[in-house]
């Protein structure tokens, strides 16, 4: 397993024991990381923050496309603990194969 994200995250994910972690703080630092990451073959899980996972998003679509299917990518939450409303729909819909559909208020 590997972590990218900042580097709080990146801390308390490699003291719970995952192999390896990137600290990053832009665009730039983000696509190096992930880079050598997608060149480590004995990862199969990266966990990544959304905050700088919108950096790389076309990276990994673009993995995904060519057949690519490890590190499998999971997008986490940064430390502020939020995460964009289409990052979560994202996720749910590859965890259980349905779109969420947005409540209209009344």
């Amino acid at each position: 397993m590997a972590i990218i994200g900042d580097e709080e995250t990146v801390t308390g994910f490699m003291l719970a024991g995952v192999k390896e972690g990137h600290a990053v703080r832009d665009a730039f630092e983000t696509e190096k990381a992930l880079k050598k990451v997608f060149n480590t073959p004995d990862i199969v899980v990266l966990f990544i923050t959304s905050d700088v996972a919108k950096y790389v998003r076309q990276l990994i679509s673009d993995r995904r496309n060519m057949g690519e299917f490890y590190p499998i990518v999971v997008e986490i939450p940064p430390k502020s603990g939020k995460m964009e409303e289409d990052v979560i729909r994202m996720i749910v819909r590859r965890a259980v194969g349905v779109d969420m559909e947005k409540e209209e208020s009344a």
